[in-house]
């Protein structure tokens, strides 16, 4: 059985979503794009990068990261999560899980 990252990509979202949505400033970040205001342009974002309104995608959480002003343990959670998530579906996707 083979797995692509786009398959793995909403589950990882909504994850992601559950466990930082509550940290308020992190909200913005995980946020979908038509909720930011972007309006005609959240519909030109490839399909995955709307999570179906969920969250903005994986794309687009990590371009909003390189972006952000932010920093604080919260973020550098986050970051981490991202990490290690990608980290376990590549072992699981290899085999060696």
């Amino acid at each position: 059985m083979s797995l692509s990252a786009a398959a793995l990509e909403p589950d990882l979202m909504g994850y992601l979503v559950n466990r930082f949505g509550g940290v308020r400033h992190l909200r913005s970040l995980l946020a979908p794009a038509d909720s930011l205001g972007l309006g005609a342009a959240a519909d030109a974002l490839p399909a995955s990068s709307r999570s179906a309104g969920v969250s903005c995608g994986l794309a687009e959480l990590l371009t909003r990261i390189a972006r952000s002003r932010q920093a604080g343990a919260a973020l550098k959670l986050l970051v981490e999560q991202i990490d290690s998530s990608l980290e376990s579906f590549e072992r699981a996707h290899k085999g060696t899980l």
